[in-house]
């Protein structure tokens, strides 16, 4: 039923949440709230399939390459099935083979072991350390590789470190560094051609077209730049394209077109066009005080790219020579950007610079280079690395560029690097003809390129994000929204916004927050970190309150408990180091603490222009210098008043001193802006109140285009998280994170914002105008507001504090209160949890296990066991490992039952050897024995009578008892050996209920028990009766509905007593329908926590769902957290498929 009370919606977007709220537009009251929970996509697990598939590709590959080089070495040499004997080592075959005679099959192993283990297609040289960390270590390790590949082959330096260390691959520490088992496949070639030169002079087998097929197996390799497919099997997903167009370069495709010119490819970062645009944008930018206008006129941006163009290294940064340009002091030349070490960030023409000192190395000039000819080389050498092609692409346009001779092409294959951006920018967003029509304005002209667009009627909204419908088209959403976290949280807030759109139709104002992290993990991260920071903080300043004030530390807390706003004033006093940033004065501990009235915290940016109350905008100051100051900033106060405080540069000599303050309020501090200046008022409107990013254009376009397109009248805006922080202490409202609720309170906050008294007044929080590229801020030419009025202004509405205060105080009520049903009993965030009914997810853990059977312990026969592993007897944490189940069961161990002379070997080392060592400073360093052992007398060996065994790295034990699996044996020849996948992936889970006795049964159906049969997924009709039979249901237990995650059930006991919870998956399947649940409005449960029908809870809350006499009710849930229970849902489970 539709509710035509005119209303403003506010909604509160996170990386897996969309918190909302309706309020009554003319009472303020709230009318009904809620949250929207999903999982947060993440880019990283994008990744993880990406290399989870490129790891099936190699493997294939790999399989391939050594099955046709079997197939040939054994018709060549006439063997019947190459097979490695137990006692050779394919190494020590390699080494042997380059100066003495080894057999057919001893060779055809050593060739084999070389064409599987082949090493990388690139010089070590251009190695790096994928995991990021011993990057020094890592790097001496492949110089040791380089030095002793001029003396030895590649067999010969792994065969050495086999006998020293017993292993080859990896990474092997030792006393003298790192040894990283990297080598280039040319080096793994000269081996082969060196083994084979040898060996041709005793098998007549082996001659030049004999080797030279050896050497492809070991060589061949696709070329990255060509993709799968090929002439007769054509794919999109290479160049040889389905359409018949065959491309030079795969990645052609992916770099992107413009999207003012669609026709056109995006231009290369490093472009000699690209890099005179970005540079000329960027003077645009700049604010000059010694020219008329304050811009750079054309002539002196002229002159500087002729210095850039002209100089080899350019000493003392860009703003150096900009001040030289114009007689402008660096200190007073603004309007560019800063990077992370917050130096100025401006362009540069670096990469033209980094060309020209190359090739004039080499004899040759870059200006006998045409612009078009540098522009193709970017293209070209950012579309390449493999210098073979790069020679071949250069060679095809020899004819259009008579300076690319032969000489001059090796000189720009050997540096293509050169011409190649390092930053993540490799591509422009623009073309070069877009970059072309713009250079001579953006030289003639002060404009931007933003400006620019907007004049020639490029800026337009072009995308349309509504289908024919006028509903939202969420594919287009998605194609728009690069960022997986918030396209998907983007388009669930959508959802959630036609839901509240249908049942209020009169929205006057829909105020939105976008979430700033990128996925859930950074977001935890961030919040723990802000923690962490704020309890060291909060140590230090009590230790040197302590101190100075000679308090006790109760006598200090109690002071900070009774004296409201004192913590503040302590915090910007240690952050000052007890000094009145405007005065430079000393501010005496026992005179802050006894004279309440005597300093102030002061806004340092007036709060009314910057919307900013974080303490980066907050300083300590005596009271009277506070009034002085006004609404004024920093610089405008002490620029225009001279008595009683300190100098501007007298402030930035106090500022530069200081190293407790943040980067943000030193900037704050010493930003040379006035406070009604307009250009300063919409730079923080933009910062701190509205939302100008892309993320935010897109939703407010899309918005923007539902309102048109359906005839609204509302207004939209996107707000930043300042202002919700701001709202909230206003209510004075703590914000827990630890449930869902503080989302609809946020909500709340942002659906009232255009009813507060300041807001009504000024609409800077509703945009101009927005389109794809710019939002067009509302900025007052009013003066600046003092900041006792700003208060006044500010104050929320009586009737939504009331409002916001119950829905806190109902939200985390513990119990039911009886009693009339009021509004204010009804005014509850409500829940709406996305439930997961997707087949076809992961089926179960990537770990592959192998088996035994075996009779160990209580067991009366044999058992199947899963197979675990120490993977380094050496290793302290892996001994670790080792020792904990040694002293449980040393039974356990396999080598215990069928190697016990090694085994006990292994125990004579342990008795022998400690499990520390004293450093020479006496403190002691923990220590795997065995690694002291092989200090000694190198590697741990198997019993020998000759003491010469296998070298022992690694050992295996029985693990666990095999129970749930995917049998995966028939992938590998494993002769009565299982080899499966653990960990199951549950899909859902089907509830049965007895007729007779109303018992409930729960079938967990997993991933892998469904099909893809005749074009659908499903779960066979055959194995959902398998599964019926082993859960032991029979005629009389009937279906009643099926569960997925996150499935919200009411479980009612035999008592009567009632909950809902948020259910998971089935768990420990051996136990009768024991599950595992989540609590409704938050993550999980806290330890000890007690809760209706199943009392006290643990966090991860695994227990029998349903017993004996209770009543199982499945909520239906629809997005705006409205929930209807059923006892009986259908009288079958959905998605069955009959397999016959």
């Amino acid at each position: 039923m539709k509710n035509m009370t005119k209303v403003n919606v506010g909604l509160d977007v996170g990386i897996s949440s969309a918190g909302w709220s309706v309020i009554n537009a003319e009472t303020n009251q709230i009318l009904e709230s809620g949250v929207r929970l999903f999982s947060g996509s993440d880019a990283d697990e994008n990744v993880n399939r990406r290399n989870q598939r490129q790891g099936r590709r190699l493997f294939r590959r790999r399989k391939l390459r050594i099955q046709e080089a079997k197939k040939y070495l054994e018709n060549v040499f006439q063997l019947k099935d190459i097979e490695p004997k137990d006692e050779w080592n394919p190494y020590e075959i390699r080494v042997r083979a380059l100066n003495e005679k080894v057999s057919k099959e001893e060779l055809s192993i050593a060739l084999l072991n070389i064409v599987k283990h082949r090493g990388i297609s690139y010089e070590l040289e251009d190695v790096t350390d994928e995991e990021g960390t011993n990057t020094q270590s890592f790097q001496s390790g492949l110089d040791y590789n380089r030095r002793l590949l001029k003396t030895k082959t590649v067999g010969e330096i792994q065969y050495d470190r086999l006998q020293k260390y017993g292993q080859v691959r990896g990474q092997i520490q030792t006393e003298d560094g790192l040894l990283i088992n990297i080598f280039p496949t040319k080096n793994y070639v000269e081996e082969v051609e060196r083994i084979l030169e040898t060996q041709k002079k005793y098998h007549p087998e082996i001659d030049d077209v004999f080797i030279e097929k050896i050497i492809s197996f070991v060589t061949r390799k696709r070329e990255y730049f060509v993709g799968p497919g090929n002439e007769k099997s054509r794919t999109d997903y290479g160049i040889y394209r389905e359409n018949g167009e065959t491309l030079d370069n795969l990645f052609e495709i992916l770099i992107g077109k413009d999207k003012f010119y669609p026709e056109e490819y995006r231009a290369a970062g490093s472009s000699y066009t690209a890099q005179i645009f970005n540079l000329l944008n960027d003077l645009n930018n700049l604010r000059i005080p010694t020219t008329e206008d304050h811009h750079l006129t054309k002539a002196q941006k002229e002159e500087i790219i002729t210095e850039l163009k002209n100089t080899s290294r350019l000493s003392g940064g860009m703003l150096k020579l900009i001040s030289k340009v114009t007689k402008a002091p660096k200190e007073e030349i603004s309007g560019y950007r800063k990077d992370e070490k917050d130096k100025p960030d401006l362009h540069s023409l670096a990469y033209y610079r980094k060309q020209k000192n190359m090739l004039e190395k080499e004899g040759i000039q870059i200006a006998d280079f045409s612009e078009e000819l540098l522009d193709e080389l970017a293209t070209m050498m950012t579309l390449n690395t493999e210098p073979g092609e790069i020679r071949k692409q250069l060679n095809k346009i020899t004819n259009q560029y008579d300076i690319l001779t032969p000489e001059v092409i090796e000189v720009l294959v050997k540096n293509h690097t050169a011409f190649v951006a390092t930053s993540n920018h490799k591509w422009h967003r623009f073309s070069l003809k877009l970059m072309k029509e713009f250079i001579p304005e953006l030289l003639e002209t002060s404009k931007e390129q933003s400006t620019i667009l907007c004049e020639r009627g490029f800026i337009q909204n072009r995308a349309s994000y509504l289908d024919e419908n006028h509903h939202f088209n969420y594919a287009e959403l998605r194609e728009n929204l690069y960022n997986p976290v918030v396209r998907k949280s983007t388009c669930e807030m959508l959802k959630v916004f036609t839901a509240i759109q249908e049942k209020y139709p009169n929205i006057q104002n829909v105020i939105v927050e976008l979430p700033r992290e990128t996925n859930e993990d950074e977001q935890k991260r961030k919040i723990k970190k802000i923690n962490d920071n704020n309890a060291k903080r909060k140590k230090e300043i009590l230790k040197e309150a302590q101190a100075q004030s000679g308090l006790s530390e109760e006598a200090l807390e109690e002071k900070l408990l009774k004296t409201k706003g004192l913590y503040l004033k302590l915090m910007l006093w240690y952050e000052q180091e007890g000094k009145c940033v405007y005065s430079g004065q000393e501010i005496p501990l026992s005179d802050l603490l006894q004279n309440k009235g005597g300093y102030e915290v002061d806004h340092i940016i007036p709060i009314s222009i910057s919307f900013d109350d974080r303490l980066c905008n907050k300083v300590l100051v005596r009271q009277q210098l506070n009034s002085q100051k006004s609404n004024q900033t920093p610089f405008e106060y002490m620029t225009t008043h001279t008595d009683g405080h300190l100098s501007f540069h007298e402030l930035k000599e106090l500022v530069g001193k200081n190293k407790r303050f943040s980067k943000e309020k030193r900037e704050l501090l010493l930003a040379e802006i006035y406070s009604n200046d307009i250009e300063t008022r919409k730079r923080f409107i933009n910062r701190n109140l509205v939302d100008t990013s892309y993320t935010a254009r897109i939703v407010l376009n899309a918005l923007q285009q539902y309102k048109k397109e359906n005839q609204l009248s509302m207004n939209v805006s996107v707000v930043r998280g300042a202002m919700t922080n701001i709202l909230r202490k206003k209510v004075k409202l703590d914000k827990t994170r630890e449930t869902f609720h503080h989302h609809a309170i946020d909500a709340s906050l942002m659906a009232v914002i255009p009813n507060i008294e300041f807001f009504k007044e000024r609409k800077e929080w509703l945009p101009k105008s927005a389109n794809e590229e710019v939002v067009e801020v509302e900025v007052s030419e009013e003066e600046t507001m003092p900041e006792k009025e700003f208060k006044v202004k500010m104050r929320l509405p009586e009737s939504f504090i009331q409002d916001v205060q119950i829905l806190q105080r109902n939200s985390f009520a513990k119990e039911e209160v009886s009693g009339p049903q009021t509004r204010e009993r009804n005014l509850k965030i409500k829940f709406s949890h996305q439930v997961d009914q997707k087949m076809n997810r992961k089926v179960a853990d990537d770990t592959i296990y192998g088996t035994r059977q075996a009779q160990l312990g209580k067991d009366k026969k044999e058992e199947t066991y899963v197979i675990g592993k120490i993977k380094d007897i050496y290793n302290y944490d892996e001994y670790v490992r080792f020792k904990k189940r040694y002293d449980k069961n040393k039974e356990s161990f396999l080598m215990y039952h069928h190697d016990p002379q090694t085994f006990e070997k292994l125990e004579e080392i342990l008795a022998q050897y400690p499990e520390y060592i004293e450093d020479e400073k006496g403190k002691k360093k923990k220590v795997s024995p065995f690694a002291l052992y092989r200090e000694e007398n190198g590697p741990v060996t198997k019993y020998a009578k000759k003491n010469n065994g296998p070298v022992i790295k690694q050992l295996k034990y029985y693990d666990s008892k095999l129970n749930r699996k995917i049998d995966i044996s028939h992938k590998y020849s494993t002769k009565n050996r299982q080899v499966v996948l653990q960990s199951l992936k549950p899909y859902r889970t089907d509830v049965y209920r007895n007729q007779d006795t109303g018992e409930y049964t729960l079938v967990g159906i997993d991933q892998n028990d469904g099909k893809f049969v005749n074009g659908h997924y499903g779960i066979p009709k055959s194995r959902y009766e398998e599964i019926k039979a082993n859960n032991k249901l029979s005629e009389h237990d009937e279906f009643v509905f099926s569960l997925y995650k996150n499935s919200m059930v009411k479980v009612i006991d035999e008592n009567g007593e009632s909950i809902v919870v948020r259910y998971l998956s089935r768990s420990m399947p051996n136990r009768k329908n024991n599950a595992e649940i989540k609590p409704v409005e938050k993550y999980q449960f806290e330890d000890g926590e007690v809760v209706p029908v199943y009392g006290k809870c643990r966090k991860q809350m695994q227990t029998v769902f349903v017993k004996k006499g209770w009543t199982l009710l499945k909520g239906n849930t629809d997005i705006l957290g409205n929930t209807y229970f059923v006892e009986k849902e259908s009288e079958n489970p959905k998605k069955m498929i009959d397999d016959k």
